[in-house]
């Protein structure tokens, strides 16, 4: 009796021990279009920041530096919330993510935080190349494709192109009078 019953006790904590490293990866993955869509931000960047959430015990609050981005605001630097899910985010390396951030006012239905940005595994956010799940295999894919979709987005404001570009054709009248002053100098 007790040899099956430690054997029925053994086999409980093995099933509930696999049961507790499980993780609901299994999900429809939000295909490009869709992505590109409903995503509010769409970048490449690297975590400069990982740390858990201050309204969310399951959340961690990631930021990101932006190296590229497609769509969204002109942020260097951007926060995003995320569940602790699947080993989306590996907070020991500086590898670059593909981020489809959402924004929602309400996160995980569970509570509301006003223009937040949220990502998830099933949003399409990927690592540039993740080992444990070869599956996810978008990362080059995605890139080349929003390349197409979209023009990247500055990481200064629009505003700023125009004066940019005066001060840049204020520069080239200034450098071609110079050369022509400096030629008529040298021949007369």
């Amino acid at each position: 009796m007790t040899f099956a019953f430690r054997h029925l006790f053994i086999i409980y904590t093995l099933l509930v021990g696999l049961n507790l490293w499980a993780c609901e990866c299994e999900c429809n993955t939000n295909s490009f279009e869709k992505a590109c869509t409903e995503a509010s931000e769409i970048f490449v960047g690297k975590i400069v920041k990982y740390e858990r959430s201050k309204y969310y015990q399951n959340a961690w609050k990631i930021t990101f530096e932006v190296a590229k981005k497609w769509k969204g605001t002109h942020q260097k630097y951007i926060s995003v919330y995320s569940l602790d899910e699947c080993g989306l985010f590996d907070k020991t390396t500086h590898h670059n993510y593909l981020i489809y951030a959402y924004q929602h006012s309400k996160i995980f239905d569970e509570f509301v935080l006003k223009d937040a940005y949220v990502t998830w595994i099933c949003s399409r956010s990927v690592l540039e190349y993740n080992y444990e799940m070869k599956s996810m295999d978008w990362y080059e894919k995605d890139l080349v494709r929003l390349d197409k979709q979209y023009a990247t987005v500055w990481l200064f404001p629009k505003w700023l192109a125009w004066p940019i570009m005066g001060l840049g054709l204020i520069l080239l009248v200034k450098i071609l009078t110079i050369c022509y002053a400096w030629r008529n100098l040298k021949n007369g």
